[in-house]
């Protein structure tokens, strides 16, 4: 009678696990066709945004000039300006930022069809990336070594050079890594690991900012480690006395060259622009003066 019942309870145990095996089958064989369905779906979807959307961007060319066309672009954009910070890959996983990759500056995610040939024609692609060069604010922060790959980066091959649009630039300068002729006392920190750079190496960084086309905008933020400072205006004047001398030469060959330079005498502040080629440090001096009521 065990005999029995042991055999019994075997073959209930063996219907049972070919049962849970074709069930997984089946659930597996469901799972595939869902899966099939939501692709086509989505397949369908995008080419029916495919076609529509070539017809309206050919209709928007036919019907609307250039200056529509920005119009409408200002609303596909992210709000203007907007401040892109370079990415060196070096610690960054986000998507669609690939560690090692050679673009500095990647467009939003969201609108990455925009660039897409199966969804715009070329001529939409092309003026919307030239008002995305127009209306942004691209912020290097230090990397001056950056400019010149950035410059002519033809995102798409669209035949589009950065450089022939762009309107905005910022970058950085930490003061309190260079040696200005000795002069470092009231920017040095005790517990300074690193040596100093010679101030000619911030001389030879500035030379990349030639090269964009007249009347871009650089903000060049001057800042200094300010925890070991008294005040800020002890910074600004150290600024004035030391660092602006050093590099006003270059500003003003900027200028004639139709470059606007602003200087920022810190990372949100007030600041003055170098928009001629005969401004002098007192001048300089003098907004300083006037701005803090000395």
């Amino acid at each position: 009678m065990r005999q029995l019942t042991g055999a019994s309870l075997l073959r209930t145990e063996a219907k049972l696990a070919q049962r849970l095996i074709e069930e997984d089958a089946r659930h597996e064989t469901r799972k595939a066709e869902l899966q099939a369905q939501k692709d086509n779906i989505i397949n369908e979807v995008n080419r029916c945004a495919q076609v529509t959307c070539r017809q309206l961007c050919a209709k928007l060319f036919g019907v609307c000039p250039r200056e529509l066309r920005d119009y409408i672009y200002s609303y596909l954009l992210p709000d203007s300006p907007v401040v892109l910070q370079h990415c060196d890959h070096r610690d960054c996983d986000s998507r669609p930022c690939a560690q090692g990759g050679e673009t500095l500056y990647y467009f939003v995610e969201p609108h990455s069809h925009l660039f897409k040939t199966t969804y715009v024609i070329p001529d939409f692609s092309t003026e919307l990336l030239e008002k995305f060069y127009r209306t942004t604010t691209f912020d290097l922060r230090d990397h001056f070594a950056k400019l010149g790959a950035f410059r002519s980066l033809d995102r798409g091959n669209l035949g589009i050079i950065p450089a022939n649009y762009i309107l905005n630039v910022s970058l950085f300068i930490q003061c309190d890594k260079y040696d200005f002729d000795g002069i470092t006392a009231p920017l040095a920190s005790p517990n300074r690991r690193y040596r100093l750079k010679p101030h000619r190496a911030l001389l030879a960084d500035l030379e990349a900012l030639f090269g964009f086309k007249a009347g871009t905008k650089i903000d060049l933020h001057l800042l200094v480690n300010r925890d070991w400072l008294s005040n800020a205006y002890v910074a600004e004047c150290w600024e004035c006395d030391t660092v602006i001398p050093a590099i006003l030469p270059t500003l003003r060959r900027l200028a004639a060259a139709g470059t606007k330079a602003m200087l920022c005498f810190d990372y949100f502040g007030w600041g003055v622009t170098i928009d001629h080629g005969d401004v002098t440090t007192e001048e300089i001096k003098s907004g300083l003066s006037r701005r803090i009521g000395r």
